[in-house]
């Protein structure tokens, strides 16, 4: 819970806190995002190689 009245310098440095896990976070998110469009590009590429190799 935030006490009633801070400081400038203690608002400032929970922002800063703050600021900092929001960009965790984000980036936490990135790499569960770039993880998973690899995964999916992976399927797919394995899907059309045996495609294509089924068409032979």
């Amino acid at each position: 819970m935030r006490p009633k009245r801070l400081s400038f310098e203690q608002l400032v440095n929970q922002n800063i806190r703050e600021l900092l896990d929001d960009e965790n976070s984000l980036n936490q998110l990135e790499m569960r995002i770039e993880k998973r469009h690899e995964a999916l590009t992976r399927k797919k590429r394995d899907q059309d190689a045996e495609f294509y190799s089924n068409e032979r």
